[in-house]
């Protein structure tokens, strides 16, 4: 059902947030077009959720990510966090997700991912993570 990349998970967050300009919201019934699109959504999250609370980029293991995904490992579980907020969904692991931002964050308050292809000592990637971080 989903090709396994970066590309597809953006197209259905954009679906997604077109679906609540279109009254799919929280706590409301949505009709039943919607269903199976947020479903898939809620199915792809869990598929990519890793039991310490990170997200990998795609369901394939062996998947870098591309863009940002591939350039921090603090964008994926951000995603994830916010499409789940979104919609009122728990998280798969919301302790340990918790966990995994506290644990990106250094005694200066910025936050460095542990994986991606960033120099994460640059001033770019210390304002992305923390930027995502804190979102």
């Amino acid at each position: 059902m989903f090709s396994h990349n970066r590309r597809t998970f953006i197209r259905l967050a954009a679906f997604s947030s077109g679906a609540l300009m279109l009254g799919c919201v929280p706590g409301k019934k949505t009709t039943l077009e919607h269903e199976p699109v947020l479903e898939g959504i809620r199915s792809f999250i869990g598929l990519v959720a890793q039991p310490d609370g990170s997200f990998r980029p795609g369901v394939d293991p062996a998947y870098p990510g591309n863009s940002d995904t591939g350039l921090s490992g603090i964008a994926a579980p951000t995603y994830a966090t916010i499409l789940s907020t979104t919609f009122g969904w728990q998280l798969p692991h919301p302790d340990q997700t918790i966990r995994f931002f506290q644990s990106c964050q250094r005694e200066d308050g910025a936050f460095y991912a542990p994986t991606g292809t960033m120099d994460m000592q640059s001033p770019l990637a210390v304002l992305y993570n923390t930027v995502q971080s804190v979102v």
